[in-house]
């Protein structure tokens, strides 16, 4: 359960554009003898709403549209990366 309540709360964060901890190295946790750690691996991308499509439209020069064409880009998943990189 550890791995989808973390992968629910990462998921928030990044669509929220809250700042987060990086992990920390598993060595580096400090713990009594009598306790262990353990690592909780997640795959965040199954907890955003990625199923959900929405339209937009936009404009680009014509040029732009015809180079893009012809080396077959992928408007979508390019303009999806540049927000995600411009937001990080």
């Amino acid at each position: 359960m550890a791995s989808k309540v973390l992968g629910i709360m990462l998921s928030e964060f990044i669509q929220n554009g809250e700042k987060f901890n990086a992990p920390s190295p598993i060595n580096m946790i400090k713990h009594k003898e009598s306790e262990f750690v353990t690592l909780v691996a997640v795959d965040v991308s199954q907890y955003f709403e990625k199923d959900k499509l929405v339209k937009k439209k936009l404009s680009i020069p014509k040029w732009v549209d015809e180079r893009g064409k012809k080396l077959g880009v992928n408007f979508s998943a390019s303009l999806t990366q540049a927000i995600l990189e411009t937001t990080e």
